[in-house]
């Protein structure tokens, strides 16, 4: 849960590029 919350505030839309679902498909991200 905290990590969907987690995702959930930081991917809201196409207007914020850090997101760390794309991050982390790239390979240097936060996501476990």
């Amino acid at each position: 849960r905290d990590m969907l919350r987690h995702l959930t505030d930081h991917c809201n839309g196409d207007d914020r590029p850090d997101c760390p679902i794309i991050d982390g498909l790239a390979g240097h991200g936060t996501v476990q």
